[in-house]
């Protein structure tokens, strides 16, 4: 059902590009006209649709209790979204700085991962010098991953080029910075790429691992599989879409994403955990609330793209939590 859904946008957007000159990666500000808004409704009852056929069809042992600490990890995510919020709707040339180079919200996002692929790479030395394999399936990803998320904290800043003062290499000369990182040679391809993969992999797998439990057990990587906490605490990302709204795609991701959530409060009202189904319930309208206030109000933006900025660090954010959990539920085996 998935992969039928990424078809029907694929092919939609080939459509639009084809008929209209739609950008296939919109940089641009949300069309509001009749196509457009029936546009958005049958990406959602499409992006439901595959909701309800994973948690329809499958019976998922129950999930244990979000921790104190995980509960904590969530009602900050959310506090975060609801102060950028805020920033937005009564100081946007505040909410506007905040996400300039150099700013509070390109260092967390660059410090975030860095700091994960610390914590990853500890995990992977310490299975090795414990007698585990150096080679595995779990190491190896384990490796890749420490690699990923320093790459990707350190292109946030440009490998602290701007800290040393060193010149850009002639190749890298002609991105949009001109500056020492690769992600501005394509800066709306990557960039879309990045905010996908983040949505996938920290919200739509741990989903998919609530509802399929035993698709995490292939090459022993459950340990890897992010949680519903890591899920929760991403959510806000969803909420961050302005410039690429035209996207099906991006939509996608907000609609999906409050459906999981949704889902979520619903296993944990059935078990009768009334703090987290009150917290997810919050969370899911925290989400409408804010993407529709930032498409509503967009022209309170300084620049077009400042709110991605913002997306940049929740996903950064997610990775931080996931890669903590990691830590220490194999910290907990090897000991």
């Amino acid at each position: 059902m998935l992969a039928a859904a990424v078809c029907v946008l694929g092919l939609w957007a080939a459509f639009e590009y084809i008929l209209w000159s739609m950008p296939v990666l919109p940089n641009k500000v949300p069309d509001l006209d009749f196509y457009a808004f029936g546009r958005s409704v049958f990406t959602a009852l499409l992006s439901f649709a595959v909701l309800a056929a994973f948690a329809g069809r499958m019976r998922a042992p129950t999930g244990r209790p979000l921790t104190i600490g995980q509960m904590a990890a969530v009602v900050l995510s959310l506090a975060l979204l609801g102060g950028f919020l805020a920033a937005f709707l009564l100081a946007p040339a505040t909410f506007s700085r905040m996400s300039l180079e150099d700013g509070f919200v390109e260092w967390a996002s660059a410090l975030l991962p860095i700091v994960a692929s610390l914590l990853l790479f500890w995990c992977w030395a310490r299975t090795v010098t414990r007698g585990g394999k150096a080679i595995s399936w779990i190491g190896a990803a384990l490796l890749l991953s420490a690699a990923l998320l320093f790459a990707l904290g350190m292109e946030e800043i440009s490998w602290m080029q701007r800290i040393f003062g060193f010149p850009t290499p002639e190749a890298l000369s002609g991105n949009i910075q001109h500056e020492l990182n690769l992600h501005n040679l394509a800066t709306n391809q990557v960039g879309t790429l990045h905010k996908l993969a983040g949505f996938a992999f920290l919200i739509l797998l741990p989903f998919i691992n609530a509802t399929v439990p035993q698709a995490a057990r292939i090459g022993g990587l459950a340990p890897l599989i992010p949680s519903r906490c890591v899920a929760l605490v991403a959510a806000p990302l969803a909420a961050l879409n302005y410039n690429g709204w035209d996207l099906p795609a991006m939509q996608m991701t907000t609609y999906l994403t409050v459906g999981i959530v949704l889902y979520f409060a619903w296993r944990a009202r059935r078990d009768k955990r009334s703090a987290e189904t009150l917290l997810c319930a919050g969370l899911a309208i925290a989400i409408i609330a804010a993407q529709v206030l930032f498409i509503a109000l967009g022209d309170r933006f300084e620049r077009i793209w400042d709110v991605t900025e913002y997306k940049e660090l929740f996903i950064a954010l997610g990775l931080f939590v996931w890669a903590v959990e990691v830590f220490m539920l194999l910290k907990v085996k090897k000991d």
